[in-house]
């Protein structure tokens, strides 16, 4: 059974609902902000030898529960995928080589943030997208949300600064994509064209300056797991079965609808007087809030607010 985790401040409809090639194990964890990151860290400790193994044996677990078959010593092929804060949980399971190797398919959308001024990318999502130019068998899919340059604003009284999603990025494409020349990949079905578009190799990157980011979690995501996330997983090809083109016996309609199951496993709370570094997001209809830095004591009225809007 092929796993998809499907995680940040995400709705589990958008991968619940689509079909599948393959029998397809979604693992949904909506997350907000920081918890990302704090689930991660949960993962460091555990029976098995990576974050990886762990976090398919928590989803074993959670299985379990459910009366789901997945069984993590058997599972086929892996992916990630998220949106927003996901990136949180995203880039320390790709700076570990031995997860990395396994993982064939890597979604951000709008998952790529660094703070104002950075030179330097994203350490596991540079060195995932350079393993997915070499010709690896991977794909990772990247939309951000521009323009370019630094985000400014306002919350709760207090300024912020963020280098743009598509600015982040484009560190992390520099350091995997240099020297090669880029193509212009196939557009997102049934979605605008993108401000602009480009691929090398596995990794394919796209750019849109209008909508918002809730816009991205809750249309272009869904849009980018139907048309790369389930081809691939099944056969590693991101050539639509029925086109004429690509006619094999391992090329099947999609027509599995998934198993889904919800990651409830509470979080232990930071420690006294801890600072969160926090970005947290209600994405329901297109409105964004957004907080970088919240004192442990206002970490419970994020989770409030984070329940509430799941």
């Amino acid at each position: 059974m092929d796993f998809l985790y499907w995680g940040g401040p995400v709705y589990c409809d958008p991968a619940a609902k689509l079909k599948y090639e393959r029998p397809t194990y979604v693992f949904c964890n909506p997350r907000s902000g920081q918890d990302n990151a704090a689930y991660y860290q949960t993962l460091l400790a555990g029976p098995g030898a990576t974050p990886l193994d762990n976090l398919l044996l928590r989803a074993e677990k959670a299985a379990r529960r459910a009366s789901v078959p997945f069984v993590a010593a058997e599972v086929g092929a892996i992916g990630i995928a998220g949106f927003s804060a996901f990136h949180a949980f995203a880039n320390p399971l790709l700076k570990v080589a031995e997860d990395r190797a396994r993982i064939a398919y890597v979604q951000l959308t709008d998952a790529c943030f660094l703070g104002p001024g950075a030179t330097k990318p994203h350490g596991g999502f540079a060195a995932y997208a350079a393993e997915a130019v070499r010709g690896e068998p991977k794909l990772m899919v990247v939309s951000t949300h521009g323009p370019r340059g630094i985000i400014r604003y306002e919350h709760a009284g207090k300024k912020y600064e963020l280098s743009s999603g598509s600015s982040s990025f484009q560190l992390a494409w520099d350091a995997a994509a240099a020297g090669t020349v880029p193509v212009t990949p196939s557009p997102l079905e049934d979605i605008e064209p993108a401000t602009a578009s480009r691929q090398a190799g596995g990794l394919i990157w796209y750019e849109y300056d209008s909508h918002d980011h809730g816009w991205q979690a809750n249309v272009l995501g869904p849009a980018m797991l139907r048309q790369f996330a389930v081809p691939w997983l099944a056969r590693g090809s991101i050539t639509p079965c029925g086109s004429g083109a690509f006619e094999t016996a391992a090329c099947v309609l999609p027509s599995e609808s998934p198993y889904v199951v919800v990651d409830a496993e509470p979080l232990p709370p930071p420690p006294v007087g801890a600072v969160v570094p926090s970005p947290w997001y209600r994405t329901a209809a297109g409105v964004t809030a957004i907080t970088l830095a919240a004192p442990a004591a206002s970490y419970a009225f994020a989770r409030l607010v984070q329940a509430l809007f799941r």
